[in-house]
């Protein structure tokens, strides 16, 4: 399987396009990053989290600013 997909995405590339990817390929790397790096929340993401920890009594490790 990997030697499909460096066939595939190292063949020619139109004009303007960097890259070729292929299907799964953007959520791979995803995962990777999230993986390495945790997850990115958005602010009023972790708000809501911090509130509902503190309505529930649930301690809450994050730092939210």
């Amino acid at each position: 399987m990997e030697e499909l997909v460096a066939e595939v995405t190292s063949g020619p590339r139109a004009e303007g396009v960097e890259e070729i990817l292929y299907p799964g390929a953007p959520e791979a790397r995803n995962d990777e990053r999230q993986r390495r790096h945790g997850l990115e929340l958005a602010q009023r993401t972790l708000l809501d989290l911090e509130r509902l920890a503190r309505e529930t009594g649930t301690p809450f490790p994050f730092h939210t600013v």
